[in-house]
């Protein structure tokens, strides 16, 4: 399988390009329209606090309170702009990167091809293993061999617990049918069954 490491992927590149689109998308957002407006939190003898935009009177504290004005409409279209460019730059196509160079995107189907393979195995494997199963239990003449083989697997196990001491012998020594196996490993792969 071929590996792709971040020297060859060009990755460190990427990363410190999405990191100056999210900054100037920043930048935009929060200098744009600059106006900031002037208010005045007044605090009078009974300790009642009001804000307003004029000065205090005479008789209360006053502490002036800066507070930036909303981004204007012009501002936040161009922040949307950026955003619509990081998002159209990131989209892939068929699950490849659209920035992949050729050596990468050969890379990833290799990879595809592998995992697909390995799926293709797998399924072989577990109907075989299901066979096995139904073919093992009508040969023992078991009366459940009509569910489907997970249950007949399970079914079988549970009859053979009859004590307390069976079921600790079977928890010491139990390890998970090949079926069971086989169904996790495709699972984890992602294949399709």
């Amino acid at each position: 399988m071929a590996r792709i490491s971040m020297a060859d992927s060009g990755e460190s590149g990427l990363c410190w390009k999405r990191a100056a689109q999210i900054g100037a998308l920043c930048f935009t957002v929060l200098y744009s329209g600059l106006g900031y407006g002037q208010i005045y939190k007044c605090v009078n003898a009974k300790g009642k606090v009001a804000f307003q935009e004029t000065p205090c009177s005479g008789a209360s504290a006053q502490t002036e309170v800066e507070v930036r004005a909303a981004p204007t409409p012009a501002a936040v279209e161009e922040a949307k702009q950026i955003h619509n460019r990081m998002r159209l730059e990131n989209e892939f196509v068929d699950d490849v990167p659209v920035t992949v160079s050729p050596i990468e995107n050969e890379a990833i189907q290799a990879q595809k091809e592998d995992i697909r393979a390995k799926c293709e195995n797998l399924k072989n494997k577990i109907l075989e293993e299901e066979k096995n199963v139904i073919t093992d239990c009508k040969r023992r003449r078991d009366i459940f061999c009509d569910l489907p083989p997970e249950e007949i697997i399970i079914t079988r196990e549970s009859n053979s617990i009859k004590t307390s001491d069976d079921y600790n012998h079977y928890l010491q020594h139990a390890t998970l049918p090949p079926l069971f196996l086989y169904k996790q490993a495709a699972k984890h792969l992602g294949c399709q069954l």
